[in-house]
């Protein structure tokens, strides 16, 4: 369906990027771009540090919701600054070991890929060999 309000359309574009407060915004847990998949994830809960921001889709954001709550992080804010400055680490640090899984996963994918690499060139290498030692069979004079 065509846009009718491509005006509108870059108003919203323009918004969204004020609220994800920045201009090339992605999911770092996945890596998703779009615009519209995309919202602010309060690293220890808005209600106890609102500057404590991480970008991310809304999956894994649901993600690193769930894995709040089954760390057993309410989403309260707590009364007591000692309590309250504890639950904060505890929430990042459910934050950073999703991110850390992110990476580790994305360092496989780029191994395998290598790997798929170094296999495809060293098949691209052998046909160029086999290629090259069929051409000197075929150049060389046959013996009598």
């Amino acid at each position: 369906m065509k846009n009718v309000h491509p005006l509108k359309a870059e108003r919203r574009r323009q918004r969204r990027l004020a609220v994800l407060k920045t201009e090339n915004p992605y999911c770092p847990m996945c890596g998703e771009t779009a615009l519209e998949c995309l919202e602010v994830h309060e690293i220890a809960g808005f209600r106890r540090d609102a500057q404590a921001e991480i970008i991310v889709c809304r999956n894994c954001h649901r993600k690193l919701t769930t894995g709040l709550l089954n760390a057993g992080i309410p989403m309260v804010r707590e009364s007591c600054s000692l309590e309250r400055t504890a639950q904060c680490l505890r929430a990042l640090a459910v934050t950073m070991r999703a991110e850390a899984d992110a990476l580790d996963r994305w360092a496989r994918s780029l191994i395998d890929l290598e790997q798929e690499d170094f296999v495809n060139l060293n098949s691209c290498k052998r046909r160029l060999n086999n290629g090259t030692s069929q051409r000197k069979q075929q150049n060389q004079p046959s013996s009598p």
